[in-house]
């Protein structure tokens, strides 16, 4: 199962999106698509501790608005999320639904 959450406001930088799998079934690799075409491939860090839990970073740089789907690689589970870094695209994807 993945957790993942986040907000930040920095149109200048890159942002980094963090995934949480806990045991059982964390995989190794995580395949990442951005508006529906494959991005990249992130791997697993494991964090240690009592609590079995595994890390994979994103480092996303581009602007706008995106959806990002992340399935891992046994195809076990999924993640579906949307990103918008910086202000292109924010008073269409984003002000319409804080009015």
């Amino acid at each position: 199962m993945f957790i993942g959450s986040g907000i930040g406001f920095r149109p200048f930088m890159n942002i980094t999106i963090r995934l949480w799998s806990h045991y059982p079934g964390c995989p190794g690799e995580v395949n990442v698509y951005v508006d529906g075409e494959f991005y990249d491939t992130i791997y697993s860090f494991w964090s240690g501790g009592p609590i079995s839990v595994r890390m994979y970073d994103l480092h996303f740089y581009q602007k706008g608005f995106h959806s990002l789907t992340f399935i891992a690689v046994d195809n076990s589970t999924s993640l579906n999320m949307d990103v918008q870094i910086g202000p292109i695209g924010f008073t269409q994807h984003i002000l319409t639904y804080l009015i």
